[in-house]
């Protein structure tokens, strides 16, 4: 699923999704330094913040749960973006 997140409040970002509705996500779920206006992506309970960097597609996917580097790499392949 997508969302841009809105705005940050205490401890929650609240963030539009695809069909437009606002959804609280906690900011402890979300990868270190998300701001207002990121895009950021969720597949398995993992959020990643999509960044785009000189026409190119970047993934910087974070998740708070230490994983390893394959784990990581097959993970941002598996993202059908």
């Amino acid at each position: 699923m997508k969302y841009i997140i809105d705005r940050l409040e205490e401890e929650m970002a609240v963030c539009e999704n695809e069909s437009r509705e606002m959804i609280p996500i906690p900011l402890k779920e979300l990868p270190p330094g998300a701001q207002e206006g990121d895009v950021i992506l969720e597949q398995e309970g993992v959020f990643c913040v999509v960044l785009v960097v000189f026409k190119h597609w970047y993934l910087l996917c974070v998740q708070m749960l230490l994983i390893s580097i394959p784990q990581a790499l097959d993970f941002v392949k598996s993202l059908k973006i």
